[in-house]
């Protein structure tokens, strides 16, 4: 889509100028038209190789690295696409990666999904699909990875460092 929104305005820009240039004669010189025309079919075919080139490149990249972006642009609730397979951007445990195995963008007959984008329609607290909630997390004033059982939080996300 951005491949193709920038072929617009490139045709619209290269349309400008050469009104702006040619405002008194418009129309009248078939030569000057297809200098644009050409011009503007160069830029189109440039944008298309250019376009081909990041699709090859996206499908040559390791999973690993089609992950890790696929999951910062979407997030963990996400799909791909990679090597003609798709894929969530969740962790299965311990960052194994999990094959999505639904169908994408289909339709079905039926309407009753709570949360389209998790399988399990059970989001928890921390908005993870088919997560466990918030964590318990033990204030530790030494660093020493043992936490004091008197003092905790639920959160889902770690709290600020302890300074009491």
């Amino acid at each position: 889509m951005k491949t193709q929104m920038k072929a617009v305005w490139a045709i619209l820009a290269m349309t400008t100028v050469w009104l702006t240039i040619n405002s008194s004669k418009v129309n009248t010189c078939i030569n000057d038209q297809k200098e644009v025309d050409a011009i503007v079919e160069n830029m189109i075919a440039e944008l298309e190789e250019k376009h081909a080139a990041e699709q090859l490149r996206k499908e040559s990249i390791p999973f690993s690295e089609a992950f890790a972006n696929a999951r910062a642009e979407y997030g963990d609730n996400g799909v791909f696409k990679w090597q003609d397979e798709y894929y969530t951007t969740e962790y299965k445990d311990d960052n194994i990666f999990v094959e999505f195995t639904g169908r994408v963008s289909g339709w079905v007959l039926n309407g009753d999904d709570k949360d389209d984008w998790c399988a399990t329609n059970d989001r928890d607290e921390c908005g993870v699909c088919a997560g466990t909630g918030p964590l318990t997390w033990y204030a530790d004033r030494d660093g020493d990875g043992l936490g004091n059982a008197n003092n905790m939080k639920l959160s889902c996300e770690e709290p600020a460092a302890f300074n009491e």
